[in-house]
This record gives C-alpha cells, structure tokens and sequence, in this order.
C-alpha cells in the first residue's frame, strides 16, 4: 500500500500540455520526461492521450 502524499495527485491543464508536448521532441525518453514530473513512468502512456481536443 502506497502512502505517498503524491498519490491521486490531479495534473492542471497546463502540465499536462507541458508534459504531453515533451514527448514529441526529437529523441524524447518518456521514462526520463516521467522521471523529472515525479511520476511512475506507466502512468505517463495513459497521460500521452488524455488531453481532450
């Protein structure tokens, strides 16, 4: 049981937008962008299209 005080942590519209145009750089880690937002690194597949249009 994690009792982190990071957990159910809620993403702003802006670091989300951050975070998702991150990935698109050339030669970006995922694992390194999710690593430096303090995020499980499974967790950032699910954030890449979470964005609504």
């Amino acid at each position: 049981m994690s009792t982190s005080v990071e957990r159910g942590r809620r993403w702003s519209r802006e670091d989300k937008e951050r975070l998702v145009a991150a990935t698109f750089e050339p030669q970006a880690s995922i694992l390194e962008i999710a690593r430096s937002a303090g995020m499980w690194p499974g967790l950032s597949a699910s954030e890449k299209g979470a964005l609504p249009n």
